[in-house]
């Protein structure tokens, strides 16, 4: 049987700060080209693992990389 992961993500406070700042960003272009989707820190957390996550991988010494 698969178990279900914790589906909660600590940041650090520069992380959480800096996801903030996008998704203002985001939304603040959205609102201006009458777009009515606002972001959250969550939508960019979930874009992000979309993305990139079959660019991570572990190197010999077991340090997360991006694959080159």
């Amino acid at each position: 049987m698969k178990q279900n992961l914790v589906k909660t993500i600590r940041l650090k406070d520069s992380e959480s700060i800096e996801l903030g700042i996008l998704a203002y960003e985001l939304t603040k272009k959205n609102i201006m080209n009458g777009i009515n989707v606002i972001y959250k820190e969550s939508d960019l957390v979930h874009f992000l693992i979309e993305n990139k996550y079959s660019d991570i991988d572990v190197n010999d010494k077991g340090q997360l990389i991006f694959k080159k």
